[in-house]
């Protein structure tokens, strides 16, 4: 890994976050990489078992050959933006049958309307709020983000199917 003075930033910058350290490192726009290497190794002795860090962080304090890292956590890291990002909404994640197999059986009953379908799946799912639920309805309806594959319709009698 080549450590550079931006990748040595970041890493400042979540140490600052994760160690608290008194005073923090100083980030600055002309920071040298000396300077943050110093700092970076001064501030990995504060952290903790219970302290988590990015992969990115550690493979920094690996390179600086910083030896307090065998009980640090890596935590995930969120993509970066050149990194492709698949959207899966949140709501339709639920574990077992869950939010999105109970939509796709009332859509499949065609005899409701989406504020009947709403009324229904607030009630089977409370933990849910219902602007997320209606979030959901409206996704139904979109050829972009339908989770069924096909957009959901509304016939001439406002019945939701799909």
């Amino acid at each position: 890994m080549k450590i550079t003075v931006d990748v040595l930033k970041r890493a400042a910058m979540e140490l600052n976050k994760v160690a608290n350290p008194d005073p923090p490192i100083k980030i600055k726009s002309r920071s040298t990489a000396e300077d943050l290497t110093e700092e970076i190794i001064a501030t990995a002795e504060l952290l903790e078992k219970s302290d988590a860090i990015s992969q990115e962080t550690y493979d920094v304090l690996m390179e600086l050959e910083v030896d307090v890292l065998a009980e640090i956590k890596i935590k995930n890291q969120k993509p970066t933006s050149k990194e492709t990002k698949t959207f899966k909404p949140k709501a339709l994640s639920s574990k077992g049958p869950g939010l999105k197999e109970e939509l796709e059986k009332l859509l499949k009953e065609k005899k409701y309307t989406p504020e009947k379908i709403k009324e229904l799946l607030t009630k089977k799912f409370p933990d849910k709020k219902p602007a997320t639920i209606s979030t959901i309805l409206s996704d139904c309806k979109s050829e972009k983000w339908s989770p069924f594959g096909k957009p959901a319709k509304i016939n001439k009698d406002g019945i939701m199917i799909i």
